[in-house]
């Protein structure tokens, strides 16, 4: 999410799309990162020491190897799209999760 809301405003600002898309997911690692070791040291009540026992690693593995592997095709399938179909799938896929957390907020309620 923090990506597309990175993206609106690099729009708004006249970037051009595919200069967006590519600062937005640069800009989201070290968003993430910070978020994440934030969490990891409030949990572990300023202890760094203890910080590193607060995640699931093989979870976080999990997560990210396939993520850096989708990436490349990610970026493969960003190149050769046109951009008016490039901006309709990242709408697209911005509307679903919109829908997505709205209804686990309903369903949650």
């Amino acid at each position: 999410i923090a990506g597309a809301v990175m993206l609106s405003a690099l729009l708004r600002k006249d970037v051009a799309f595919r200069r967006s898309i590519g600062t937005a997911a640069a800009i989201s690692l070290p968003v993430a990162l910070v978020g994440v070791l934030g969490y990891g040291y409030g949990n572990a009540g300023g202890d760094w020491q203890r910080i590193l026992h607060q995640y699931d690693w093989l979870a976080v593995l999990g997560l990210t190897i396939p993520a850096f592997i989708c990436t490349r095709f990610g970026v493969r399938l960003g190149l050769r799209l046109p951009v008016a179909r490039l901006r309709r799938l990242f709408s697209g896929l911005v509307g679903a999760l919109a829908v997505v957390v709205l209804a686990k907020a309903v369903l949650l309620a």
